[in-house]
């Protein structure tokens, strides 16, 4: 791979090497994208598309850069200007899905671009569900910040399945590990009835038994809409 010359932070290099070994084949979402280092990662890594989103113009020039000395195709690999909170919901309207989604947000940003402020503590639990809305049945997404005092909402943990991988994320050679936290953050399974099978868009990856099967929630939103649905067995 080519070397990208990003100003990306060294906090991240462990996430982004371990998303270009299992993620062949597959499609990437990178929102807040910044220089597109983690698509050039995805993308050299064997991804089969991705889109990169960021509202600076600046770092999106710099991904775009990134992505020729890498020889990365823009046509599997789009590059989007947007804000990311417009931009969940314009691809959930128009029922986008990917893989592996990676969200890496500034701790505070009164940017003039942007229509409102972003304070990741308070906003965090909004963009986490928003882009699980985009996550695959059997997708991970990564959620970092550099923000040394940020917790994570109890309700997030409630809604899906988190592993902290602070740990794992920070490179040996850095001192303070308190620099960065990241998160993998999937789907939570559940067992559901036989009869919610006539609705395959919201479950998948069915293994029959007697009386149920075992599948996977795609989005917590949908799995509320199909359980208000009239069943008939």
């Amino acid at each position: 791979m080519t070397n990208t010359s990003t100003p990306a932070s060294f906090s991240t290099t462990a996430t982004r090497a371990k998303s270009r070994r299992n993620r062949s084949g597959q499609t990437l979402l990178n929102l807040f994208s910044y220089t597109g280092s983690f698509t050039v990662y995805a993308a050299t890594g064997g991804a089969a598309s991705s889109e990169t989103v960021d509202l600076s113009n600046t770092y999106l020039d710099w991904a775009k850069r990134n992505f020729e000395l890498n020889g990365i195709s823009p046509e599997q690999h789009k590059i989007v200007r947007a804000d990311v909170f417009q931009y969940l919901q314009n691809a959930a309207a128009e029922g986008k899905q990917f893989d592996l989604i990676v969200m890496d947000p500034p701790s505070f940003s009164n940017s003039k671009k942007m229509p409102g402020i972003l304070d990741i503590q308070r906003d965090h639990q909004k963009l986490i569900v928003g882009a699980m809305n985009l996550l695959a049945s059997d997708g991970l997404l990564y959620f970092s910040n550099n923000l040394r005092s940020f917790v994570l909402d109890d309700s997030v943990s409630e809604q899906y399945a988190v592993k902290d991988i602070s740990k794992q994320s920070v490179p040996d050679d850095f001192r303070n590990k308190k620099i960065h936290q990241c998160w993998e953050i999937r789907h939570k399974s559940l067992i559901c009835p036989r009869r919610w099978l006539k609705y395959p868009t919201v479950y998948s990856d069915q293994r029959s038994s007697e009386n149920s099967v075992w599948c996977f929630q795609t989005t917590f939103s949908q799995y509320r809409q199909a359980s208000r649905r009239p069943f008939t067995v």
